[in-house]
């Protein structure tokens, strides 16, 4: 396409790497854009609509300003849900961290991750 749709689709790209994100998850955070608009802007086959990227920030979590900061690292902060899982972690004592943390492990091998 153009520099401008490559960049987009790379920066889009970038920020679902550093979430652990696919395109697919992102597609179902997006419910203002149909899918075919986001796979577009992710692969970079068209130009996006700032409505597009508009949605796509919203489900990365990240402002406009922070998504076109082409230098700026993208800052990750914890969903709500997240925090709220962090906050319970930290006032379990030592022992039922631990048990949490082999609960969680047992999880992602199930998962296969």
């Amino acid at each position: 396409m153009d520099v401008i749709t490559d960049e987009i689709s790379d920066r889009i790209k970038h920020i679902l790497e550093e979430r652990n994100m696919s395109a697919f998850e992102l597609t179902k955070c997006c419910t203002d854009v149909g899918r075919t608009s986001v796979y577009n802007a992710v692969n970079g086959t068209k130009n996006s609509t700032v409505v597009t990227i508009d949605s796509i920030c919203n489900g990365l979590e990240v402002s406009l300003s922070e998504f076109f900061d082409w230098n700026g690292e993208v800052k990750v902060t914890p969903s709500r849900n997240e925090q709220i899982l962090l906050d319970n972690y930290r006032s379990l004592d030592k022992e039922h961290q631990g048990m949490l943390r082999g609960y969680l492990k047992a999880l992602m091998e199930e998962q296969g991750k």
